[in-house]
């Protein structure tokens, strides 16, 4: 056998092992989505462009949220919302309306998420969440602050 027929023969079969083998049915692998303990028991920051807020989510699925502020430091309010993660996504419902809350980039150094933000009328917007148990609040106030953009 030729030197090129081996080269050939060994790409081929490399090939066929990195793609999971010559045919079947195979799932593809899901994207890279929330799970249950991105959320339960913890406390989260959102951002916006103009405005955060506190979100506390625990583990039986209540969600309670602060009002959306520009300055100083959110307090809960006594309604709570129901949260979920299916499929990779954030579930928040309250009052009948649910937000869809996909993950788009996860920047571990900073502990932030890039989320897309999906409402019940269609409206999509980009929005952040700072994650850090101990810095959320501050890094969601500078956020602000500087007008930056999630």
């Amino acid at each position: 056998m030729s030197f090129f027929k081996i080269l050939l023969t060994i790409s081929i079969a490399a090939l066929i092992s990195a793609c999971g083998g010559g045919g079947g049915d195979q799932a593809p692998s899901p994207a890279a989505g929330f799970v249950s303990a991105d959320f339960s028991g913890k406390s989260l920051y959102y951002v916006s462009a103009t405005s955060y807020q506190l979100a506390s989510f625990n583990a039986n699925g209540n969600v309670f949220a602060s009002d959306q502020l520009t300055s100083g430091t959110p307090v809960l309010n006594p309604s709570a919302a129901s949260w979920s993660v299916a499929n990779g996504e954030l579930l928040i419902t309250y009052q009948g309306n649910t937000q869809r809350y996909t993950l788009i980039s996860n920047d571990a150094v900073n502990r932030y998420y890039s989320i897309k933000k999906t409402s019940d009328n269609g409206t999509v917007s980009t929005v952040g969440w700072f994650y850090d148990q101990n810095t959320g609040l501050v890094q969601a106030q500078t956020f602000v602050a500087t007008r930056q953009v999630p």
